[in-house]
């Protein structure tokens, strides 16, 4: 269906299917963190408070449907969404692919880990993580190939080429892939027993990447005064998660029993991509890409015609 066939019932749908991908990803974060508290509100109940080292470890409480669920279904999320830039798309694609290998590699357990229920023994974790693992990369194998089948127009500018920023995401993120795969089929202990980490650590980093590249984007298209707001607020996010996390490593490091340090850099870094996902809906309102001035200029034009 070319432009000029598209009928505004047809746009229409599409617009209400992308608002709804995009609310939907807020409301899936907000499952997770609903299942997370009601699990300390109640062992708090039960008597003693019970708080988990970490947000993955409450994969060994009654939350881990909610958590496989909510991740894989953020990953697809992720995956599915067109971002603003080419860049973009690269870094949300691969951070898409981590959260279900986030969700289907579990995080070591500690010894004393409270209120822990049905926890799996190591041939039962080592069996699942085989079993899903695969599945992932083998789906991933064929969207990659239904991908390139459809067209490189995802991951290329509007000149059709690959910009830098694109190139440096794109080979970072193979290299990061093909490494991970090697792990996984010549050391699949190794890959059990870190993957679940190293895999977190590279989403929550892309997730960070993703921040900063919008408020590059919006300090190029700076013409349009709104978008130069927002390219503020996008810095402020960005550089507050990071400062967040430097200020928690920073209080474990002079409180040496402050063991829900991990659980504090996951939470805000999920807070943050929340808050920048609620703000980049509000700055685009709908549309796919944020217009430049030049843009923005031949829009009011055509309108007033």
């Amino acid at each position: 269906m070319t432009p000029e066939n598209v009928t505004p019932e047809s746009r229409e749908s599409v617009d209400q299917t992308y608002r709804g991908l995009r609310a939907a990803m807020v409301l899936l974060v907000g499952l997770l963190a609903a299942a997370v508290v009601f699990e300390i509100v109640a062992s708090a109940l039960a008597g003693a408070v019970c708080l988990q080292p970490s947000i993955s470890a409450y994969y060994y409480t009654p939350a881990r449907p909610v958590f496989v669920a909510a991740l894989s279904a953020v990953g697809a999320g992720l995956i599915i969404y067109r971002g603003t830039t080419p860049a973009e798309n690269v870094l949300l694609d691969f951070a898409g692919f981590l959260a279900f290998i986030v969700s289907f590699v579990p995080t070591k357990i500690q010894p004393d880990a409270c209120d822990a229920t049905n926890v799996p023994s190591a041939a039962e974790i080592s069996s699942a993580i085989a079993n899903n693992v695969t599945a992932v990369l083998l789906i991933g194998v064929v969207a990659v190939a239904v991908s390139v089948w459809l067209g490189p127009g995802r991951y290329v500018g509007a000149d059709g080429k690959l910009d830098a920023p694109s190139r440096i995401s794109a080979a970072v993120c193979l290299v990061a892939l093909v490494g991970g795969i090697a792990v996984f089929l010549l050391f699949p202990q190794l890959f059990a027993r870190y993957g679940h980490e190293i895999s977190a650590t590279a989403l929550f980093g892309c997730i960070v990447a993703v921040v900063l590249i919008n408020a590059n984007d919006a300090s190029k298209k700076g013409g349009v005064e709104p978008t130069r707001r927002y390219h503020q607020w996008y810095r402020v996010i960005a550089y507050g998660m990071l400062l967040a996390v430097v200020g928690i490593g920073l209080t474990r490091w002079v409180i040496p029993g402050f063991t829900i340090w991990l659980f504090c850099v996951e939470a805000t870094l999920i807070l943050g991509f929340g808050i920048f996902w609620v703000v980049q809906s509000m700055e685009l309102g709908g549309a796919v890409a944020r217009e430049s001035a030049e843009g923005a200029a031949t829009t009011a034009a055509q309108t007033q015609r």
